[in-house]
């Protein structure tokens, strides 16, 4: 696997990666995260790297299903959430108006 589709798998699992000077910072779900990907990305840290410095900044989109704790599901392409338990819209509502009633007692 080269590194590029080793980015894009992680990338499409929820993983974010950032480079700041010679750090290469990852965040990501622990179930992806494994033992063997962390050593894996150790060992291609520099080409790692390399190629994020390569790359031009651009809106990377990961296309990923949540489902709320009221059982709909809705599909999204943020990657900073893939894998976090996200409300929908209605239950947003829901709870911004119980906190409005809440405040007004």
């Amino acid at each position: 696997m080269t590194t590029a589709t080793l980015l894009a798998t992680l990338r499409a699992q929820g993983v974010t990666l950032a480079v700041e000077g010679d750090d290469l910072l990852v965040d990501g779900p622990e179930t992806v995260l494994t033992d063997e990907v962390v050593s894996e990305l150790k060992a291609r840290k520099p080409d790692i790297i390399r190629c994020w410095l390569r790359t031009p900044l651009r809106l990377i989109l990961v296309r990923h299903d949540h489902r709320c704790r009221c059982g709909r599901a809705f599909a999204c392409t943020a990657p900073s959430c893939a894998g976090k338990p996200i409300p929908c819209v209605c239950c947003r509502l829901d709870d911004h108006r119980q906190g409005q009633q809440g405040g007004a007692r």
